[in-house]
């Protein structure tokens, strides 16, 4: 399964970029326009009207381009990161940023070539690995079926010469021409199981090795002998291992078929509890000096389908001593029988994070609006009569409407978008899975930001200056009760994410997120330290608040001590875990 690629937005450090260069522009355009506003003899209101026309003209020209090609380099790079193919960037897309464009195309031509490359090499050793099988099939077609067939027809002849005058002789050349056939089929069932690309699925390894062996039997007249014992379980044994183990057999005996002129021949399986896999096979052929023998495709094959499977070869012969092969192949314990599993979490894990990204900005997109319409309502409820004189009061409301505007097409659309690319990725990591226990949690932490976001700006258009009002503290309650809700739903679904691991593997996990609880002590205390330092000295602190003012120290003092009682509260969590759940 492809990993979904972002093809809708920049990354959210792209757009909190983009925003603030936003922010900047606008300033520095409205500052000259009101001056020139204000000494034409105009209110200031007026400016607004050639504020908006030229900003609106500014950004359309500026920013579209740089954020259209920050969507498209964007794309590029996460289509290359996961190698698919990628479409070269328009060089018009934007001015500011050619140098990136322009090293973003390099980088797509340049694994297109090496993809065109690759192909033509993979092309090339397909085509040699196919005239060597052919070249094999054509050896094996010689030495086995042509000459039963060139047998049956001299026995045909014979029968068909002593029909008359000699039919016992004919009766004889005609028993002749049975075995033949029945050698032939035997042959031709082993040539068709050696180019059946899974030659395992409908006979399985034993009876695949049998039918070789009487294969060889018949090729070469030797006496063939199979020993097999109980083989481990499929969970115990390499990925691969039989097919593997099957064609280093199929190699061995084709060696000894066309060189070796032996006499006996023995193959065996042999397994023991614990003990490893060992195939061996042993003839009393002609043997050969390992030192000296033929660079061929044989032994090149051997090696390599062993090495494939983490097995050891051990070739044993001498001229005129026969060969012996024998191959062991180690058994996987259960930690390594697990590898599997974990590549496949991984890939689930790379899967999941668009979807988590998705989530934040869901979050933030839906707490920027509720930001926004309640900065706006308290505005314009308890200011309007400085509306038109306060330059400040202006930017505010043109900043907040667009956000305003913005924030609900986009916090939709990513929460559809997460919807739909989640559904997919659980349909295949299962329902409570570690992963949909993960989106689950992230999603929960997107609910969490708009309530602290709704705790803060839901109460600003209730409070009246001058007058001490509980609604607003009440409001700002019942959010916070909602955040503790979802906070709280956080830490059982992650708790169901650790006993998910494997145990050995919580230890690390929670030790990793203690570390990171360690490391952020320094920020949240510097913040706290800052907010109530500010508030005291501005002395503004009024409980219940009778003016905004009151209300923003009051409630950034709050937050950093819930941030507090965060830390504290996850690091014993975490530590009471450690015990319980290791």
């Amino acid at each position: 399964m492809e990993t979904p690629i972002p093809t809708h937005h920049p990354p959210w450090k792209t757009l909190a970029a983009l925003v603030a260069l936003s922010a900047g522009t606008s300033t520095a355009l409205y500052i000259p326009i009101a001056l020139f506003t204000e000494s034409l003899g105009h209110e200031p209101r007026v400016g607004v009207i050639f504020f908006a026309l030229a900003a609106f003209a500014v950004h359309a020209w500026l920013f579209y381009g740089v954020a259209n090609a920050l969507v498209k380099i964007n794309v590029a790079m996460a289509q290359l990161n996961n190698n698919q193919t990628a479409q070269e960037i328009p060089g018009n897309c934007s001015a500011l940023l050619r140098p990136m464009i322009d090293q973003t195309n390099r980088l797509i031509r340049e694994r297109a070539s090496l993809k065109t490359m690759r192909g033509q090499l993979v092309e090339q050793i397909s085509e040699a690995a196919a005239q060597e099988e052919r070249n094999r099939l054509a050896r094996d077609l010689h030495d086995s079926i042509k000459q039963q067939v060139f047998s049956m027809s001299v026995s045909a002849a014979a029968a068909h010469a002593h029909l008359d005058s000699n039919p016992p002789a004919a009766r004889a050349a005609l028993l002749d021409v049975k075995t033949s056939a029945q050698e032939a089929m035997v042959e031709m069932r082993a040539l068709l199981q050696q180019l059946s690309p899974a030659p395992l699925e409908k006979s399985g390894l034993i009876q695949a090795l049998r039918d070789q062996c009487e294969a060889l039997a018949y090729r070469t007249g030797a006496t063939v002998t199979p020993k097999f014992s109980l083989l481990p379980p499929d969970d115990r044994l390499p990925t691969g291992a039989q097919e593997a183990l099957f064609r280093i057999s199929q190699e061995a005996l084709s060696n000894i078929a066309r060189h070796a002129r032996a006499q006996h021949v023995t193959l065996s399986l042999d397994y023991t509890a614990d003990q490893p896999l060992v195939l061996r096979v042993q003839d009393d052929g002609q043997g050969f000096d390992p030192a000296q023998a033929a660079a061929g495709m044989g032994l090149g094959n051997i090696h390599s389908r062993a090495q494939a499977i983490g097995a050891t070869v051990d070739l044993t012969s001498a001229p005129g001593s026969g060969t012996t092969l024998a191959v062991s192949v180690p058994l996987v314990v259960p930690d390594e029988a697990e590898d599997g599993d974990s590549a496949q979490q991984a890939e689930y894990e790379t899967q999941l994070k668009p979807v988590l990204g998705l989530y934040g900005l869901f979050g933030g997109a839906v707490s920027a609006f509720i930001v926004a319409g309640n900065m706006i309502g308290w505005r314009m409820l308890h200011r309007a009569d400085r509306f038109a004189e306060d330059p400040l009061l202006v930017i505010i409301l043109v900043v907040m409407t667009t956000v305003g505007l913005i924030g609900i097409p986009l916090a939709w659309w990513a929460r559809m978008k997460a919807q739909r690319l989640g559904d997919t990725l659980i349909a295949s990591a299962g329902k409570d899975s570690r992963i949909d226990l993960k989106r689950r949690r992230h999603l929960h932490m997107a609910y969490l930001i708009i309530a602290m976001a709704s705790a803060w700006a839901y109460p600003m258009p209730h409070i009246y200056d001058g007058e001490a009002r509980l609604q607003p503290v009440i409001i700002a309650a019942v959010f916070l009760i909602m955040t503790v809700w979802h906070y709280t739903q956080m830490r059982q679904l992650y708790r169901r994410e650790l006993l998910k691991l494997a145990a050995p593997a919580r230890t690390p996990e929670l030790e990793q997120r203690l570390r990171e609880l360690r490391g952020s002590w320094p920020s949240i205390i510097f913040l706290l330290v800052a907010t109530v330092f500010s508030a005291t000295i501005s002395g503004e602190i009024r409980f219940p608040p009778q003016d905004t003012d009151h209300w923003m120290n009051t409630a950034f003092i709050g937050f950093s001590i819930l941030l507090v009682i965060n830390q504290l509260f996850s690091i014993a969590t975490y530590r009471r875990w450690k015990t319980e759940l290791v």
